[in-house]
């Protein structure tokens, strides 16, 4: 979620609303493929604690999207990396 609100224009931070569809692929670490809604967040971009963030209420600022993320973690090597990010 960091590497989607960096890139984001979005002056708000979003957060992960529902998990529709999670799988996990063991390749050189393990690579994740998750389809998620994401909520605009009242909270701004410096943030830190996305999870204590409330979602927008009303209906123009509250943004909802659909995601595809494939991120790959290699744990031996401390690196998580987002590979896919697909939004509608």
């Amino acid at each position: 979620m960091s590497e989607y609100n960096k890139a984001s224009n979005d002056k708000y931070s979003s957060r992960v609303a529902r998990v529709v569809r999670a799988q996990k692929q063991i390749v050189s670490g393990v690579k994740y493929i998750l389809d998620v809604e994401l909520g605009r967040t009242t909270c701004t971009k410096s943030a830190t604690d996305l999870q204590s963030c409330a979602f927008h209420k009303e209906p123009a600022m509250a943004k909802h999207v659909t995601c595809n993320f494939v991120v790959l973690s290699v744990p031996w090597l401390n690196q998580i990396s987002l590979l896919k990010n697909n939004c509608q």
